[in-house]
């Protein structure tokens, strides 16, 4: 009869056995390739997108529409909302797990520096232009205090089609002015989650710049 240890022992060797042939059987071999094939090519997007530089198309990628909801609380008027739809880019494959290939891996709806963020699930990798939010402050004649907001987000024209090239077509602007002769606040709120919270010290200047970065394929 077998004791409990050597019972313990036929099963661990049984496993390390079957974990060995899995780990070195052709089909897992090959998924592995392709799976570094396939992140190698979405890393490459990418990298262009966020240089903002033309890339060719080498993945069966699309452009995945997803709304996006800015937030501006401004002192003495209602809040400014605007409603709009950025792009991720999505191929659809199998990966083994779960993971960040490229770029911050952060929880946040927006950066404050232009990051791509590359990240697999098991059945989709998705490239994550988040929006950008930042501020900008100068002092002009007459100690006006100057603040620069700049808030801007990528969209991609459907169809993306392996072989093109998807590249930069161009910009449109939505902007606003305010003028503040108190010390006030202000406020970003991007999907719900607070960007930024600032204090405008007199006599300020508040220029807001919405810019939507226009990308096709061709």
């Amino acid at each position: 009869m077998l004791t409990i240890e050597r019972i313990l022992l036929l099963f661990s060797i049984i496993s390390l056995i079957a974990l060995t042939v899995y780990s070195l059987s052709p089909s897992r071999k090959f998924l592995g390739q392709e799976e570094r094939y396939l992140t190698s090519g979405l890393v490459e997007i990418a990298q262009a997108i966020e240089l903002e530089n033309p890339v060719r198309l080498t993945l069966s990628v699309y452009a995945l529409a997803t709304p996006l909801n800015i937030t501006l609380v401004l002192p003495h008027e209602k809040p400014v909302v605007f409603l709009v739809n950025r792009s991720r880019i999505v191929l659809d494959a199998r990966f083994s797990q779960p993971k960040t290939v490229y770029g911050p891996d952060i929880a946040s709806k927006f950066v404050t520096r232009r990051y791509v963020t590359v990240f697999l699930n098991y059945t989709e990798a998705i490239i994550d232009p988040k929006p950008m939010v930042r501020l900008v402050t100068c002092t002009a004649p007459l100690n006006l205090n100057c603040y620069g907001l700049l808030i801007r987000y990528l969209r991609a024209i459907q169809p993306l089609r392996k072989g093109l090239t998807l590249h930069p077509l161009n910009m449109t602007t939505s902007s606003l002015l305010r003028i503040y002769l108190r010390r006030v606040e202000i406020r970003v709120i991007i999907d719900g989650e607070e960007a930024m919270t600032q204090t405008l010290e007199p006599p300020a200047v508040l220029y807001v710049s919405l810019i939507e970065e226009l990308w096709i394929c061709d």
